[in-house]
């Protein structure tokens, strides 16, 4: 029995605390830093890949300022966002949509 006594009423030290708390993840602000890298590799991936082929095609015409936009559409469209169209025939914007 004695030694189910010193099991339970061991208590921990300061410096084991200070240990325990230098040693466990870094946790959120790691995870939000990884995602925004994550999210930024995936933007530029797809932002070379729509310059790729601005450049190639036949009749550029909105320049690279509108590759990129097509770009920054896509990668949104790619995660869930609802993109509006705001210059259309009727003056009343229009949802975008990828069938």
């Amino acid at each position: 029995m004695a030694d189910v006594t010193q099991m339970t009423a061991r208590r921990t030290t300061p410096a084991a605390l200070l240990t325990r708390v230098r040693d466990r993840s870094p946790g959120l602000a790691s995870g939000l830093l990884g995602g925004a890298l994550a999210a930024g590799l995936g933007l530029a991936a797809l932002a070379v890949l729509v310059i790729l082929l601005w450049i190639s095609s036949p009749y550029p015409d909105s320049g690279p300022g509108g590759a990129l936009h097509v770009a920054a559409a896509l990668w949104l469209l790619a995660h869930g966002a609802e993109l509006v169209r705001t210059d259309t025939l009727s003056g009343v914007p229009a949802p975008v949509g990828v069938p």
